[in-house]
């Protein structure tokens, strides 16, 4: 890979993991997004993975006070392992550009939704969701993260109008991702697509990771529950935006 074109993959990932380090998500969605000009999504999602798991293990553990563990037991985690599945197998044929394109539309039109409600909303407080669509939108989420290992925009919106505080939506979202990133990890190696050349991108991402996820963590601390839920629509719309691009 050229200088410039490592350069570019490094900021860009740097990038997502101060967002995942703030947030409890993004790390791949937004390396996808940002580093599609450098790499096909195929490269980098296996390059990626292993660190992504280490930045949500690390929050997991070190915020597992926080933990919506019922929530996640017996709402969130049954109903994204439905979707997974799916998604791994659409993974493996599938039209790349048109399903950026298709995650980028349903990110940003999500986000857009988000900031509406805020601005009618005391407080940055979202309005509940009716439980047939909080549980469509998690087995959604199941599907895209399988699809792209991208974080689960879909779980995130719905966790985003649970009302939990910013502590127990990112150490969720994060043991979430653990649980799934390692099924999705396992999936990798055994169709191939770890190897020496994704060991090296990841031996590179390494650092991106540990400087990311320390600027998000300082972030993370700073923002009050508002400024948080904020944060939440602007990645989703960031995000949706780029792979909207990428995918044209």
């Amino acid at each position: 890979m050229p200088d410039a074109d490592l350069i570019a993959l490094l900021a860009a990932v740097t990038l997502a993991y101060t967002a995942a380090g703030a947030l409890g998500f993004g790390a791949n969605v937004l390396s996808v997004a940002l580093a599609a000009h450098v790499l096909p999504v195929d490269r980098i999602l296996p390059a990626i993975l292993p660190t992504s798991l280490m930045l949500s293990g690390w929050i997991a553990w070190r915020q597992r006070s926080h933990l919506a563990g019922r929530l996640l037991g017996q709402e969130i985690l049954p109903l994204a392992a439905l979707g997974f599945p799916v998604g791994l197998l659409v993974f493996e044929g599938a039209d790349t550009a048109w399903l950026q394109r298709g995650l980028g539309a349903v990110l940003a039109g999500l986000a857009l939704l988000g900031l509406v409600a805020a601005r009618s909303a005391a407080g940055g407080e979202r309005p509940p969701l009716p439980r047939a669509a909080t549980r469509a939108l998690l087995v959604g989420g199941g599907f895209i993260q399988g699809l792209f290992a991208s974080g689960g925009p879909l779980v995130v919106y719905a966790l985003s109008r649970r009302g939990l505080d910013k502590g127990a939506f990112r150490a969720t979202l994060c043991v979430l991702w653990v649980l799934l990133n390692s099924v999705l990890l396992v999936s990798y190696g055994l169709n191939g697509r770890l190897g020496a050349q994704s060991a090296q991108l990841t031996a590179w991402v390494v650092p991106a990771m540990v400087i990311g996820l320390a600027v998000g963590q300082r972030l993370h601390d700073r923002m009050d529950g508002a400024a948080f839920r904020l944060a939440i629509d602007a990645v989703l719309l960031l995000s949706g935006v780029v792979l909207v691009l990428r995918g044209g």
